[in-house]
């Protein structure tokens, strides 16, 4: 790559300073609500094109609930919605689900996926992660809090450097550093000096999309192709993480096995831990002696009835003596055994931290010259932190990244968020931000959002409750028949409704449809926290995994759930869950015959309706349409219109009748054919879809 590359670099769109954009006219001064809508509606304007009608209540309502805290609206809160005449009534139902502890469930799960969460290490040796746990309570009760984001990547990043004014916060910033240990590992590498690198480099990836939509792990082997990363720069940082301690002990009591960094939390955990660990030394060592006895009472055993004499007795009875001595001190030693202080995964500081040397190809057998540890210059506008001798450069590289590359961690967080909330980002490829991703839609818009998330303290919450409130966030996805001649103009010159001149529809995530089930039956778990995987085996998967509880039997919400690199449920991999070994920002959205299987077969499903079924059927004294009103208002949030009421009504009847006839004796006909309406609601497209 030339010399001059990272000069060239500077002129892509990404790398640029933010701008500072006026808000610009529209000629329909009526219809923007916020500052969000003037951008939209200027270009819009430009292109001879207008944007459709709002859609109804009902629908709203569904689509932002869902969109901030990951479940349906209840009916209660449907019918309180549709009674309140006040102005500012939507607004209302915007900050109540703000406030919410839902909502840090499920923008914590969008993080989640960028950060490549999982509770086991997938790869070659599927061992369980028991302590992830806690990286993923905090990253929910940081989206709860809105905590700042550039804080929120500071303590990522180098959480166990920063300064802490209690127990509890220091506690915190390690849990954070998770963020660099639940990455998956080919912890069984005999080439150690190997796994070292890979393991950086999967940091490495993991930091470039998660922050800044670049790929430097393209830089390992060459200069990238395409970005203004050149190898000594991917060097410069992956000597940050060469002086960072990741890999520590073995797993499976087995040297060839690597295990992770495990840090102790609370105010005497460290006090406490060095105490177990003593414990459990010479538990090991009584143990060893153990089984050593055992090994010579077997043979002074096999001496005494090979007919040998009264020696061998005796060696027989002291050495019964030796093995019923340890095994009562081992015994004891177990009852006394202290507990272990509360752990987190995380990393440390290396005993020297130093440069890395550049890797030829990156072959770490054929090294090159040290490279200082540094950053991206393309990216570096002032003169970027020194990193001290004798500390790993975390924390320079922390400030860096909320500093030097603000402009860009800025413009990609907040075209997440409008990802999340518009169905595609501002700039749809929103893990790259590179010179091969794709061009800003609206480059101004993007940088005024940019700016004011800075200037608003990195807030999420206030980013999104301005995007949630503008006019464009309330448009309908269908084409009413008062706006055709609109739309057949907009769809010739913006088929593709590239500048959002109509809601787009939106697929739940496999999550959302989970929880959307346990909800409508009320079977919903909404327990916050903790771990899931406490009884899980050492190997979450393989030959030596013992068996566990079905996750399919859990009621919890589905970020709870264990993540298992190597054995997701059935309903994620069907329904798109993200590929937790990369930072995933935008899941895939597939429509296969496998879903609509699972929705008609799955166990899990009919007991979900059967459940609801039970519910709509608890008073014998309601009106079948008036309990075909309550299923809809329960399934799809909405009420059903007169034919499909009556569709309704006609399958209850036949079904009932059918029933009556085929099924065993003791089974329900009325409860089987309610459960089939249920079932048949939630296999439809309007309830896995957001119009």
């Amino acid at each position: 790559m030339p010399v001059l590359q990272a000069d060239r670099g500077r002129g892509h769109w990404a790398f640029q300073p933010l701008a500072s954009v006026p808000v610009p006219p529209v000629r329909n001064t009526s219809w923007p609500l916020t500052d969000i809508d003037r951008f939209l509606l200027s270009a819009l304007e430009a292109k001879g094109l207008a944007p459709i009608g709002e859609t109804d209540r009902y629908t709203l309502l569904r689509r932002v609930t869902f969109d901030l805290v990951g479940l349906a609206p209840t009916v209660a809160e449907i019918d309180a919605f549709l009674a309140d005449s006040r102005p500012d009534a939507f607004e209302r139902v915007v900050d109540r689900l703000l406030a919410s502890p839902r909502f840090g469930e499920r923008w914590g799960r969008h993080w989640l996926d960028v950060a490549r969460y999982a509770d086991s290490n997938g790869k070659d040796e599927d061992f369980t992660f028991y302590h992830a746990w806690r990286y993923r309570d905090y990253v929910i009760a940081a989206f709860n809090r809105d905590k700042p984001f550039d804080q929120f990547l500071r303590e990522q990043i180098a959480g166990d450097l920063l300064p802490a004014r209690s127990p509890q916060q220091r506690d915190e910033y390690l849990v954070a550093t998770g963020f660099l240990a639940i990455g998956p590992k080919v912890l069984a590498e005999r080439d150690k000096a190997r796994l070292r690198m890979d393991v950086v480099d999967e940091q490495l990836d993991t930091i470039g999309k998660a922050f800044l939509g670049l790929s430097l792990g393209c830089a390992r082997c060459h200069d990238h192709k395409f970005d203004p990363i050149t190898t000594r720069e991917y060097y410069a940082l992956a000597g940050i993480f060469t002086s960072t301690v990741t890999l520590e002990g073995i797993k499976g009591n087995n040297a060839v096995i690597s295990g992770w960094v495990e840090r102790p939390l609370g105010a005497d955990g460290a006090e406490r831990y060095e105490r177990y660990q003593a414990a459990v030394k010479k538990l090991q060592a009584l143990r060893e002696q153990l089984t050593k006895a055992q090994a010579e009472l077997k043979k002074a055993q096999t001496d005494t009835t090979s007919g040998t004499k009264t020696a061998a007795d005796t060696r027989l009875a002291e050495q019964q003596a030796v093995v019923s001595m340890l095994q009562r001190q081992v015994e004891a030693l177990q009852k006394e055994l202290p507990a272990p202080p509360p752990m987190c995964m995380s990393v440390r500081e290396a005993r020297k931290p130093g440069p890395c040397r550049i890797h030829i190809r990156g072959s770490h057998e054929q090294l090159g010259p040290e490279v200082p540890r540094g950053f991206i210059a393309a990216l570096t506008r002032s003169t970027p932190p020194a990193i001290p001798d004798d500390s790993s450069g975390r924390l320079q590289l922390a400030q860096w990244l909320t500093t030097d590359a603000a402009p860009l961690v800025a413009r990609v967080t907040v075209n997440r968020i409008w990802h999340h909330l518009f169905g595609r980002g501002l700039v749809a490829s929103v893990d790259h931000f590179g010179t091969t991703g794709d061009r800003p839609t609206h480059p101004e818009l993007l940088d005024y959002l940019a700016q004011r998330f800075i200037q608003e303290g990195w807030s999420v919450k206030k980013t999104i409750r301005l995007l949630v409130t503008s006019r464009a966030y309330r448009l309908s996805s269908r084409i009413p028949a008062s706006a055709e001649a609109t739309v057949r103009t907009n769809m010739q010159r913006d088929p593709d409704n590239t500048l959002l001149w109509r809601a787009r529809r939106k697929r739940l995530e496999a999550e959302a449809i989970r929880d959307a089930m346990l909800q409508a039956s009320d079977q919903l778990d909404l327990t916050m926290g903790g771990s899931t995987v406490a009884e899980f085996s050492e190997w979450a998967v393989g030959p030596n995994a013992r068996s566990r509880t079905d996750p399919e039997k859990l009621r919890r919400r589905s970020v709870y759930l264990p993540v298992i690199r190597n054995d997701l449920p059935a309903l994620f991999q069907v329904f798109d869950f993200a590929n937790a070994d990369v930072p995933t920002g935008r899941r895939e959205v597939t429509n296969v015959p496998a879903q609509a299987l699972f929705l008609l077969n799955s166990a899990f499903v009919i007991e979900q309706a059967r459940a609801c079924a039970r519910i709509l059927t608890s008073e014998p004294t309601t009106p079948d349409a008036e309990r075909i009103r309550l299923a809809y208002l329960r399934l799809v949030q909405r009420p059903p219109d007169e034919q499909e009421l009556s569709a309704a009504l006609a399958f209850l009847h036949n079904y009932r009748q059918r029933a009556a006839q085929s099924l065993p004796k003791g089974r329900d006909p009325t409860l089987e054919a309610w459960t089939a309406l249920c079932q048949a609601l939630m296999a439809s497209a309007e309830f896995r879809y957001l119009d």
